[in-house]
């Protein structure tokens, strides 16, 4: 599996990918191949409106949250972010 994040799946050849897929316990996999769905969505979307493919799989991503989720997310990130004075 040494391939890096698991971002990175999504741009194997189909062979490899489902040898990958194989060798993952199936409590995971059903999580990566959501994720490969998402992925392509957003690489359809992406071309069709001109965006970055990434950017849109995060958008996509935090859709599937919850607003309560999201609202804790960005405070926590907001947080870390360094206050600019003007």
């Amino acid at each position: 599996m040494g391939r890096g994040p698991v971002g990175a799946w999504y741009s194997l050849p189909v062979d490899e990918l489902e040898a990958e897929l194989a060798a993952i316990p199936p409590e995971h996999r059903e999580e990566i191949e959501r994720r490969l769905v998402l992925r392509q969505e957003a690489r359809l979307i992406a071309v069709r409106i001109g965006a970055d493919e990434g950017d849109v799989f995060h958008v996509l991503r935090n859709l599937q949250l919850s607003p309560t989720e999201r609202l804790r997310r960005g405070l926590i990130h907001g947080r870390r972010r360094p206050r600019i004075s003007q």
